[in-house]
């Protein structure tokens, strides 16, 4: 590597983490006029969810406070999100014990924002190069219209966006890639990956369907050469 493109390397480093910063900062302005409350209704109905597994350690069977008075069976019910949630605020607390459930409830959209951003770098790099890469990344992230990224947006619509940008990076990069053994891993990886997202969210069918059209455009890009 030449003295140059170590330099190149090192300033698109630098600026993709100030946009990143950046996008984050924007993102948790929301949390100064929360007052103890959340955006969205369905973020009282996860972060309910999420305290009971804390609490108690499991969801019970039937959830009593939906669809009053049977409850809903829980075996009806996508549980994976607040599952994630409760356990990654295990973790966290055994290492901060004075950070609350409802400060990494509140921030858990901005953490999983900052990690899709540097994800979805890595695959528009992968298909159309590292320039339309920095460009993208610094739009996505510092775009105020991203409404469901931010502070108190207790919902799934954050780590939907984090699997889908990951299934599709590990799939176009195996797709890609020439060595079978490298290639399996990524595709299996990306396999995976749905698998987890279709226990955390019904739609998971988009993702099937953006690889299917994925798919296409090769056939037609390769077909017309």
């Amino acid at each position: 590597m030449t003295v140059q493109r170590a330099r190149n390397r090192v300033f698109i480093i630098w600026i993709l983490w100030i946009a990143i910063l950046l996008g984050c900062f924007i993102k948790l302005q929301t949390q100064f006029n929360l007052d103890g409350q959340f955006i969205g209704p369905d973020a009282y109905r996860f972060f309910r969810q999420t305290r009971i597994i804390v609490e108690e350690g499991n969801f019970p069977s039937s959830d009593l406070m939906r669809w009053v008075p049977n409850g809903v069976n829980s075996k009806d019910q996508l549980l994976l999100f607040p599952y994630i949630l409760a356990y990654f605020f295990k973790l966290l607390s055994s290492i901060f014990p004075s950070f609350t459930l409802y400060q990494f409830a509140i921030n858990y959209p901005v953490v999983v924002f900052a990690a899709t951003s540097v994800i979805f770098f890595f695959f528009i790099r992968e298909i159309f190069g590292i320039s339309a890469a920095l460009f993208s990344t610094i739009a996505f992230s510092t775009t105020p219209y991203f409404s469901t990224l931010v502070a108190g947006y207790v919902d799934r619509d954050a780590l939907t966006l984090f699997f889908i940008i990951v299934i599709m990076f590990l799939y176009v990069k195996g797709y890609k890639t020439k060595k079978i053994l490298h290639k399996s891993f990524l595709i299996c990886s990306s396999g995976m990956f749905t698998g987890i997202f279709g226990l955390t969210w019904l739609g998971v069918g988009i993702i099937l369907f953006i690889i299917l059209l994925y798919n296409l455009f090769h056939i037609i890009i390769c077909t017309s050469r």
